[in-house]
């Protein structure tokens, strides 16, 4: 093998090294365990409650987690926000939609849910 070679082979074996050494860290929790479970939970009361319509916001509890439920802007389907989160991203919505709140809806979920920061952050966003 000529000097070239070796450089080249040397280079991608610390390549996969590095990429190897990365799996088990956190990172930025998208692929870490709790981040899979919360978005379980989202997924599993999102597909329960399917097509269902609601008119006001509603706040139940799924296991030790807080979920948050306010109508679609467009057609009055049900969005799931969890509103405690334990691992990035600190903000989980199912499905995608817009929703628009009042300060009292606000008011009242925050007394409900005790949202994180992040999620009242992004919650109040949502004032009409």
């Amino acid at each position: 093998m000529n000097q070239n070679t070796r450089v080249a082979v040397s280079l991608v074996l610390a390549v996969f090294a590095t990429l190897l050494s990365g799996c088990g860290r956190p990172g930025d929790g998208r692929e870490g365990g709790s981040d899979k479970r919360e978005c379980s939970i989202l997924q599993s009361v999102s597909s329960t409650h399917k097509g269902q319509t609601i008119d006001q916001p509603e706040v139940i509890r799924v296991e030790e987690y807080m979920i948050i439920c306010v109508p679609r802007h467009d057609d009055g389907t049900r969005i799931w926000i969890m509103a405690d989160p334990q691992s990035p991203p600190f903000y989980k919505q199912m499905p995608e939609g817009n929703f628009w709140l009042t300060k009292e809806q606000l008011e009242e979920i925050r007394k409900q849910a005790k949202p994180i920061t992040t999620v009242l952050d992004a919650l109040k966003s949502h004032l009409k």
